[in-house]
């Protein structure tokens, strides 16, 4: 895309013909003097956020001046009534300042708004359109895709002029104009976002119904995306992208939609279209990205791979959101194999429970997170004299009979209770009677890292001291690996799958994350899924203390998880469990079901570096996040808060803020970040489970879980990690991190469950 082809023309119309010169502004907020000079208008709309800003920033001092605030100040309207920053053309007269951009170089609708910009500005009409039929017109496509940036260039530009001229606010109510833009563009190329298409294509359906017409949906996948991010990283990855937009922009019709539907992935909404049309306009485009070459290094070409799918509309009645799945199906099944993404079923989460040190059940832990509580205290349950860490986060007043039986609780330890209680937690929270369901298509997935270790403990101490008599009869049954989800099974009556996961730090995400992959592969209808913990016992406690792993604040044990924070010295010992029911959509539709959110992503990776510490590159746990949002379909600005593994320790929080800037590049200091483990300490296999669950509340109730205890900045932790209280805020999609001993880094993201029926 070039938008300066007649640079000259447009500036000798503006300075010989009215007496006024034409200035275009940089990112950097330099003016551009020399046509050489300049870079695509699109390069400096995408390049950068803040470059925007400066831009902007620049334009009001240089261009209004100083008495800006007295002179009367004009601003016209583009194509379709939006503002864009094609040509920005600052006209200076007397008391009076005119800002016109956009639709003034648009060929059918020129002599109309040159009529318009006449009149407002006091000249001579006959003069004004003279002039401005000297102008060469720009294609239309080119303005129109510049029109629907109108959230990263207009926004900023009307708060920046409205800062001059405060009585322009209620002019054409531009200010609600910007917000109804806002969620409508995609960020990196300018194109209308997912949300936007599926809202558009909703309309569409409705009028293809009411007049009988034809409607067709095409979807255009870059299929090599993913091996050229890993071959180059992201940045690459991102030109590429962007160069496709601009390919396919060239192809846009008045009546077409072209948005941006997935990662790698372009939707066209072609009304009035036909299977066979569409058909053939999918041939052309084919033809030029055929010719399109892509050099990610100097001397360096990797051919393109675009794979695509039509979907027609048909008789029978289907939502926006069906025609987009359907043809997405089609892609999935071009890709085959391993590539099969966006499978049959769709996986949410409708029931949460949670023992944690700051509370037992939801409502509970939410006033917890929402008081920015810390359960952190000196440990009650063992005596700690001889030890040198005396603190811990633990589960007070939990009584295992309330949710099993005595003989049962006898034959259990507290991890199983732990995991037994929060899973009756979490079908009662989903309201699902398990005697209506298959419990053969019901599965559990627990999350264990030590498991009966701490019962292991204190039978040994029995043995040691009272003799073989003493050791329980179950302690064999209690410490093999999979005891928490056979008993977990056998406590609700369901025969699926039932398997425990001991992956450390990263189990309680690892079982959410396999259940997942259960439920939209079409294995499983239900899983009850996440992680349970009890490590708090002397020589596990000890164990880490050794190592150097855990803070030695015994003298203010509220304040010794501090994530991110300068002073931090290691992490607090936790315990509980995070339980949630995870089903298949059109299941939990068909009963009625309330969806806190769906599971859209789940990766996993290890560092293979060192058994505790991480990888200083971070190469694999920025790796794990980046296949995370892959699988999930959507791209790094896309993430709005991230529940971070945030232990507390100096270097992981450190290498986990570089991993995450790596990841999402500037987009990393608008999204926000906090560790639970701040207020509840890490419960090792539990805390996957645990942060989950803090995240769907949050979520949920529209706000973000603080990081408590952040008292002094860390210039290496410099992120927005929510601190000390919770903040308002409403989140669409969010990703939990778990990055834990042995080098495993495993990334859950989850999205907003909307349904289908457009708000009016």
């Amino acid at each position: 895309m070039n938008l300066f082809n007649e640079w000259e023309e447009v500036q000798d119309v503006l300075e010989n013909t009215l007496g006024c010169g034409m200035q275009f502004i940089d990112a950097s907020g330099q003016g551009i003097l020399e046509r050489q000079n300049t870079s695509p208008v699109c390069h400096l709309i995408l390049d950068s956020r803040l470059g925007h800003q400066r831009c902007l920033d620049f334009y009001g001092q240089k261009c209004f001046g100083e008495n800006a605030p007295n002179e009367k100040f004009s601003i016209f309207n583009c194509h379709a009534g939006l503002t864009n920053f094609s040509v920005p053309v600052v006209i200076h007269q007397k008391n009076h300042t005119a800002l016109i951009v956009g639709g003034l170089l648009l060929g059918d609708v020129k002599e109309k708004w040159c009529k318009q910009y006449a009149k407002e500005l006091s000249i001579n009409t006959d003069v004004f359109l003279n002039a401005m039929r000297r102008i060469k017109c720009f294609p239309e496509e080119e303005v129109l895709h510049l029109c629907r940036m109108v959230n990263l260039v207009v926004d900023p530009l009307i708060k920046n002029i409205l800062k001059y001229f405060p009585g322009l606010e209620k002019k054409d109510n531009l200010l609600k104009i910007m917000e109804g833009n806002r969620l409508k563009v995609d960020d990196l190329t300018g194109l209308s976002n997912r949300q936007h298409i599926q809202s558009r294509l909703g309309d569409e359906i409705h009028r293809a119904r009411e007049y009988e017409r034809q409607l067709s949906l095409l979807m255009i996948y870059i299929d090599n995306i993913r091996e050229i991010n890993e071959l180059y990283g992201y940045e690459v990855g991102n030109i590429l992208i962007k160069d496709v937009a601009d390919i396919l922009l060239a192809f846009m019709q008045r009546v077409n939609i072209l948005g941006r539907i997935a990662g790698d992935g372009f939707c066209f909404i072609l009304p009035e279209t036909d299977r066979n049309k569409a058909i053939k306009l999918t041939k052309k485009i084919q033809d030029r990205l055929n010719d399109y070459q892509f050099c990610p290094k100097e001397g360096e070409s990797v051919p393109l791979k675009i794979i695509w799918a039509i979907s027609s509309i048909s008789e029978e009645d289907i939502s926006a959101e069906e025609f987009i799945r359907q043809t997405e199906q089609m892609i999935a099944q071009s890709r085959g194999g391993t590539e099969k993404r966006d499978s049959d079923k769709r996986c949410v989460i409708t029931g949460l429970g949670i023992i944690s040190p700051i509370g037992i059940g939801k409502d509970t832990f939410l006033e917890g997170l929402l008081e920015a509580r810390s359960g952190v205290s000196m440990i009650s349950n063992f005596d700690t004299s001889s030890l040198p860490v005396k603190i811990a986060g633990e589960v007070k007043d939990f009584e295992p009979s309330i949710y099993m039986n005595k003989k049962q609780v006898k034959r259990t330890d507290r991890t199983t209770q732990f995991a037994i209680a929060a899973a009756n937690m979490a079908i009662k929270d989903a309201t699902l009677d398990l005697n209506k369901e298959d419990i053969e298509k019901i599965g559990v997935i627990i999350g264990a890292g030590m498991g009966g270790l701490g019962f292991g403990e204190d039978q040994h101490l029995k043995f040691i001291k009272e003799g073989p008599q003493k050791v329980s009869p179950f302690l064999s049954v209690i410490m093999f690996a999979g005891a928490c989800s056979s008993a977990v099974s056998m406590e609700l009556g369901i025969k699926g799958p039932s398997i425990t996961i001991s992956t450390g730090c990263a189990a309680g995400t690892d079982a959410i994350g396999y259940a997942f992959d259960s439920i939209r592969h079409g294995e499983s209808k239900i899983m009850i899924v996440g992680g349970a913990e009890a490590p708090l016992r002397p020589l596990i406690l000890t164990s880490f203390e050794v190592m150097g792993a855990l803070s030695s604040r015994n003298d203010n044990p509220q304040k010794a998880s501090r994530p991110f924070d300068a002073k931090r010295d290691g992490f607090v010992m936790g315990e509980g469990a995070g339980i949630v029911v995870v089903e298949e959509l059109e299941h939990a539709l068909n009963r009625g079901a309330h969806i806190y959110a769906e599971l859209i992503g789940y990766a996993s990776t290890v560092d293979a570096y060192h058994m505790v510490a991480p990888d200083p590159s971070g190469e694999q746990a920025s790796r794990a996040m980046e296949r995370a949002l892959e699988d999930a379909g959507v791209k790094p600005e896309d993430i709005e808060y991230i529940n971070v593994h945030g232990s507390s320790t100096p270097l992981n929080d450190k290498t986990e803020t570089m991993v995450i800037k790596k990841v999402f590049g500037p987009h990393a200091y608008n999204l926000a970040i906090s560790s639970t483990k701040s207020m509840i300490g890490h419960s090792i296999g539990a805390s996957g489970g645990i942060e989950i669950v803090a995240t769907l509340l949050g979520m949920e109730n529209d706000f973000l879980p603080p990081t408590i205890n952040h008292e002094y900045p860390d210039p290496d932790c410099d992120l927005d990690c929510v601190p000390n209280k919770p903040r308002k805020k409403r989140i669409n999609v969010a990703m939990s991190n778990s990055f834990g001993f042995g080098g495993k880094n495993s990334v859950l993201v989850i999205r907003r469950y909307e349904n289908d029926k457009r708000q009016e």
